[in-house]
């Protein structure tokens, strides 16, 4: 079984590196959050400032959103029989 030559495991530890960098740069654009990394950490001795509440380690309203349908279903009088189709 031959050696490998000196060449050939500095192109190996180079690839090796060269992949590595690259995993790090994606893993920065991918990272993970609620509002772009904009987000205020909380916990125990780090409470939310104002209206906010602490949902899962992050600051964030937890105020109801309306619904606001933009086509709504026509609905049938109270009383008339059901459509048959």
């Amino acid at each position: 079984m031959a050696r490998p030559s000196i060449s050939e495991i500095g192109c190996t530890l180079c690839l090796i590196l060269l992949l590595g960098i690259v995993l790090i740069a994606v893993n920065y654009s991918f990272s993970e959050g609620f509002m772009g990394g904009n987000a205020i950490h909380c916990g125990v001795n780090e409470p939310c400032s104002g209206h906010l509440k602490c949902v899962n380690g992050f600051c964030a309203s937890t105020d109801p959103i309306e619904v606001k349908e933009a086509n709504p279903v026509p609905l049938l009088p109270p009383g008339s029989p059901a459509p048959y189709f």
